[in-house]
C-alpha cells in the first residue's frame, strides 16, 4: 500500500488552482524560505560571482551582513527557538529586503517580514515571486548551469492565539491527548507527506509548535504563541525543476502551500486574521 496523500478541502484546492485564495488583514506570515540543492557544487570564484552579480543590480542593491529569523530547535523551555542567527548577504530586489545565502552546492533566499508580529501588512506572494523571480535571473550566472535535485518552498507562520481556549479550536491538527494529561507547557508535532491531494509531484512536511508570545494581540488576556511551519518540497531528484522554471514551481508550490494552510486553520482563527475576501 502506498503512502497516503495529505489531504486538503475540495473547495479549497479549487479556490487555489483558480488563481484566487482569501485575504487576511492581519496575516501570520513571518518569513518565507526558499531553498534549492544542486546536482554540483560552485567553484570559490563561481560563489563570488553571487556576490558581484547582486552588486550590479542597481543603485539599489546593497549588500549587507545580517541576520535572519529561523526556526531549527528547541530552547531549554522546550519551546521552539526563533531567533538562530544564520549569516547572509541582504539585497533589495525589486523593492524587497532579500536575505541571499550562496553556497557551493545550494542557494537559500530569505524574507522576513518587516512589520510588528503578530499584527502588520504582508506584501503578499505576488511581490515575493516577482522578486524571486528576479533574484533567480541575477544569479543565474552562477548556478544556471548547474541541475537543481531538490526544491523548496518553506512558510513560517507565527500565530499568538487566546489562550483560553484549546489548540483543536483554532487548528485542525491533531494533537489529542488522553484527560488525565492537563495544562499543556509546551508541544512539538511535526510529520512528512509524500503526496499532496490536488498536486502531483509534491511532496510537504507540517510542524506545529510552541513559541514565545512577545506582543499581546488581544488585550491583556493570555495568549498561547504557536508556529505553523509549513514545507513544500520535490520529494525526488527526477522531480526538481530545472533552474530557468524555478520561480514557475515555487508559483506552483505557494498554492499547495496555501491550500495545506487553509486546510490546517479553523473558521475561528480566520476571523481572528481579520479576513477579506
Amino acid at each position: 500500500m502506498g503512502p497516503m496523500p495529505l489531504e486538503t478541502d475540495a473547495g479549497i484546492t479549487s479556490l487555489q488552482a483558480s488563481g484566487e485564495r482569501r485575504r487576511y488583514g492581519n496575516p501570520s506570515v513571518h518569513e518565507v524560505v526558499a531553498d534549492v540543492l544542486f546536482n554540483g557544487a560552485l567553484t570559490d570564484h563561481e560563489l563570488q560571482g553571487v556576490l558581484t552579480a547582486g552588486a550590479r543590480y542597481g543603485a539599489a542593491a546593497k549588500i549587507e551582513r545580517t541576520t535572519v529569523d529561523f526556526v531549527v530547535a528547541q530552547n531549554a523551555k522546550g519551546q521552539a527557538r526563533t531567533a538562530q542567527k544564520l549569516e547572509g548577504y541582504q539585497f533589495m530586489v525589486a523593492g524587497t529586503p532579500i536575505v541571499v545565502r550562496p553556497q557551493a552546492e545550494r542557494l537559500t533566499l530569505n524574507m522576513v517580514r518587516s512589520q510588528n508580529w503578530p499584527a502588520g501588512d504582508y506584501v503578499g506572494w505576488e511581490v515575493i515571486s516577482e522578486s524571486l523571480g528576479t533574484a533567480l535571473q541575477l544569479f543565474a550566472g552562477s548556478y544556471a548551469h548547474l541541475r537543481p535535485t531538490r526544491s523548496g518552498l518553506r512558510y513560517l507562520n507565527r500565530l499568538a492565539l487566546p489562550g483560553n481556549l484549546s489548540l483543536e479550536s483554532w487548528l485542525n491538527v491533531g494533537m489529542t491527548a488522553p484527560p488525565l494529561l492537563t495544562e499543556v507547557a509546551t508541544f512539538q508535532l511535526r510529520k512528512t507527506w509524500w503526496e499532496i491531494q490536488g498536486f502531483p509531484g509534491l511532496s510537504a512536511t507540517l510542524g506545529v509548535s510552541r513559541i514565545d508570545v512577545e506582543r499581546r494581540m488581544v488585550g491583556d488576556a493570555p495568549e498561547l504563541g504557536v508556529l505553523l511551519d509549513i514545507d513544500v518540497f520535490s520529494p525526488l531528484p527526477d522531480s526538481a525543476p530545472a533552474y530557468d522554471s524555478l520561480r514557475e514551481w515555487f508559483d506552483r508550490a505557494h498554492a499547495a502551500e496555501n491550500a495545506i494552510f487553509e486546510a490546517c486553520i479553523t473558521d475561528r482563527l480566520r476571523n481572528l486574521f481579520d479576513t477579506v475576501i
